[in-house]
């Protein structure tokens, strides 16, 4: 499989997932154009995506799914409750493929596997990628890592997860109390420590391969992201990780498994 970021931050979220023929897009946060722009610098053409999956409806995540639907008609694929809030802004002949979050979705040799996360949207998920014997998870806004959270990604060879704030940037941070509460708060993301705390668990005695997103412009840095890991997998195993940070704006490099 191969992994690329095009964008994961507060503006624009957007991953890009190949293995063999299948092309997916797991988000789109950014424009149309923007989006068009980043496949082209991977040398993929729109028409070929498998599809386009929504974790949840806030803009930094579908900001660009109307815009790209209606040139391209590649298929969406989204859980009812999303699709019912984005009904109004999607193409009438869009090609909307409605799934429960109990469902797993197949692909030629790939496997897609949602799963219900906490954070302030109707019906979010993360995901879980399989092709083969390897193992991707993606897990960007979630409050806090509930049972399923950990059971779905157990046994992943690469990890996008959100690293959104760090705790004392935030509390010095000028944001209103209310929103320093949204933030950290069980339905809103996840700071660095519980970030770091999460991976050291899920890569328990094993080399761990970690693309730290959603990092927030205000209250965190890369440094003290990747900082709050490395502490947390010191005593995991006697070899290096790899800990990478997806940029907020262009791409990542390109993860193969």
């Amino acid at each position: 499989m191969k992994v690329v970021t095009l964008a994961s931050g507060s503006k624009a979220n957007s991953t890009y997932v190949e293995s063999g023929d299948v092309r997916l897009l797991f988000d789109m946060g950014l424009s149309g154009k923007a989006t068009l722009e980043r496949l082209s610098e991977l040398g993929v053409l729109p028409m070929s995506l498998s599809g386009i999956f929504i974790s949840h409806e806030h803009k930094d995540h579908c900001r660009g799914l109307r815009v790209f639907t209606k040139k391209y008609n590649v298929p969406v694929y989204v859980n009812m409750p999303t699709a019912e809030l984005l009904a109004s802004e999607l193409p009438p002949d869009i090609k909307l493929r409605v799934f429960s979050v109990q469902e797993e979705i197949k692909f030629n040799g790939l496997r897609v596997i949602p799963f219900s996360v906490p954070h302030n949207s109707i019906e979010p998920l993360g995901y879980s990628i399989i092709a083969g014997k390897k193992k991707i998870g993606i897990l960007t806004d979630c409050g806090f890592a509930t049972n399923l959270v950990k059971e779905r990604l157990k046994d992943v060879d690469l990890l996008l997860i959100e690293s959104n704030y760090d705790e004392e940037m935030l509390k010095n941070s000028s944001y209103p109390w209310s929103i320093k509460q949204r933030i950290s708060g069980r339905l809103g993301h996840l700071s660095n420590k519980a970030s770091a705390k999460l991976i050291a668990e899920l890569f328990k005695g094993r080399k761990a391969k970690v693309i730290l997103g959603h990092l927030s412009e205000n209250t965190n840095t890369p440094e003290l992201a990747a900082a709050a890991v490395e502490s947390a997998l010191r005593n995991n195993v006697n070899e290096s990780h790899e800990i990478y940070h997806a940029p907020r704006e262009g791409l990542s490099g390109i993860f193969n498994l």
